[in-house]
């Protein structure tokens, strides 16, 4: 599940650091990755595992929340579960029950970040950034 945004002028740093916060206040361990305009996130918990992607720059950004791991195929589940590859498919379904526990407690806090908390994460000097 992805969402853009246009002309918000965001620091992106300060967002990501705010998802990490919603993501750790529903007990997910959290680990943060950047390269280029790409932060990712990994949320890991004993329910499941999330992954957030913030991509772009302050006036053109997406994000997308979505579950670690390729996507499950029902064949390849079932002959993985019949070599005992079962556990990756169970981590799997695991990850995406825990999307969509949070999916919309995440896009509603998002929402809320971008403006509610606009002139805190926007990019001024008037703020430090």
């Amino acid at each position: 599940m992805k969402r853009r945004w246009k002309g918000k002028n965001i620091n992106l740093s300060l967002l990501v650091k705010r998802i990490v916060i919603f993501l750790s206040s529903r007990n997910f361990q959290t680990f943060i990755s950047k390269k280029d305009n790409i932060f990712t996130i990994v949320g890991r918990s004993p329910s499941g595992d999330v992954l957030v992607n913030v991509k772009g720059v302050p006036n053109d950004f997406t994000i997308e929340l979505a579950a670690v791991g390729k996507p499950s195929d029902v064949a390849l589940g079932s002959l993985m579960s019949f070599i005992g590859g079962g556990g990756l498919a169970l981590r799997r379904l695991k990850s995406e029950e825990a999307v969509e526990r949070i999916k919309n407690d995440f896009w509603g806090f998002i929402e809320n970040e971008l403006t509610i908390g606009i002139p805190f994460l926007k990019n001024n000097k008037k703020w430090g950034n």
